[in-house]
């Protein structure tokens, strides 16, 4: 276990670790090949987490002191890991695999420590000239703080699984019309939080048209259903749901520096929603708009508002509405940086598992900066700082948290 350490000091030692990783691997002659289809990666990384368990800020600060048991609220997480990357054209088809295991060790909270794992396996698949499409199947695990709790908020491990399947035809040149099925499922470790487990599906079809000048424009209808299959049936709370969304598409270049993105629509959800009538309903999706400054800057603008589940252990059915802005800029060939700013609300609907609560709206605000140097063509470096708040309309729902992080990676 790490030995708690001040900030300064921890800085100290973690730029003087990643010092030699860049050291070792400038003299090393091994690199990988533009003809290289596997490629071999190791990650070490260090973060600081000011408020690891997400203590309320509404907590006095003697009974977050007992709640801490003489810890500090603040913890160095260290991370280390390999992986594997695997890129195989075969004739038209494309085989991609993506595998990596990263151990994460808390300083002072080792109770926390466990082992994060990302596998991916994708197939673009074409046939002829007018078929292709994907299919793509993952697996995550990771430790996160659920959106949901209040006064303390532990990471919890979970595990989250998706696939998809899509298919795309060319009627013509400009008309292609395409379809797609997709899964996810989330799974807590924790027997007490099992009843946060969901399951989605979503069933799609749509079909889109691009002008000569490139823009696209198009409509899609999904047919989405959802379950908490660890939930058991109340007379105030919904285990499942279906909802239906109607949506036209766009990805439109208005001028030389600026693009326009996303799917605008409608959602409905059918079905029995606690303390919010019969079914749900409202506009929904995502407009991206990206303006280019300069060669070297881009800013970019996201409004969204989306209708379905967390996965967490006292929440369902959610409306989740936000803004995010970001700003990238090059400075040189091998140095990007990156701001963000998001402002996001969450609307629980009525859906809350626990009894006698009022509908419950979350307010967050997140500020992210962030900086990437790729030293060479397989090593790079990448620092940032987040600072993430939440208010909310319950009591003991509101937390501070900001976090900076040291990450290096290689591929040879």
């Amino acid at each position: 276990m790490l030995r708690a350490l001040p900030i300064a000091d921890g800085l100290v030692r973690t730029a003087a670790l990643f010092a030699a990783i860049y050291l070792g691997a400038a003299s090393s002659t091994a690199a990988a090949l533009d003809q290289d289809r596997v490629l071999l990666r190791a990650n070490l990384n260090e973060t600081y987490d000011s408020n690891v368990l997400g203590i309320s800020n509404e907590i006095p600060p003697s009974l977050a002191e007992q709640l801490l048991g003489g810890r500090r609220q603040g913890a160095w997480i260290l991370g280390y890991g390999a992986g594997l990357r695997l890129d195989l054209p075969v004739s038209r088809q494309r085989f991609q695999l993506d595998l990596s295991a990263t151990r994460y060790n808390y300083s002072q909270y080792s109770e926390l420590n466990y082992t994060g794992y990302v596998g991916r396996g994708i197939w673009n698949w074409r046939m002829g000239n007018d078929w292709w499409g994907q299919l793509n199947a993952g697996a995550v695990q990771t430790r996160q703080t659920y959106s949901s709790g209040v006064a303390v908020n532990v990471p919890a491990l979970v595990k989250n699984y998706d696939a998809l399947a899509d298919a795309h035809y060319a009627l013509t040149p400009r008309w292609e019309v395409y379809g797609s099925l997709s899964g996810t499922q989330a799974r807590y470790s924790a027997v007490q939080l099992q009843s946060g487990n969901t399951n989605v599906t979503d069933e799609s079809i749509g079909a889109s048209y691009r002008s000569p000048l490139g823009n696209s424009t198009g409509v899609r209808v999904t047919f989405e259903q959802g379950s908490w299959p660890n939930l058991p049936p109340a007379a105030t709370i919904s285990n499942a749901y279906t909802q239906y969304t109607a949506a036209m598409t766009l990805d439109w270049q208005l001028t030389g520096r600026s693009q326009l993105s996303g799917d605008i629509g409608f959602t409905a959800r059918t079905g029995t929603a606690a303390g919010s009538g019969n079914s749900v309903e409202g506009p929904s999706g995502r407009v991206k708009y990206t303006y280019s400054l300069s060669g070297k800057s881009q800013l970019q603008a996201s409004l969204y508002q989306t209708f379905g589940p967390l996965n967490d252990p006292t929440a369902s059915y959610v409306k989740t509405t936000g803004l995010d802005f970001g700003y990238t800029y090059q400075a040189t060939a091998k140095i990007v940086l990156q701001a963000n700013v998001t402002r996001q609300n969450i609307d629980y609907l009525g859906e809350s598992l626990i009894p006698g609560m009022v509908q419950r709206s979350d307010q967050y605000a997140v500020l992210g900066l962030s900086a990437r140097y790729q030293a060479t063509r397989t090593l790079s470096f990448s620092t940032g700082a987040q600072y993430q708040n939440r208010n909310s309309n319950i009591p003991l729902a509101a937390y501070d948290v900001y976090t900076v992080y040291l990450n290096a990676s290689i591929e040879f």
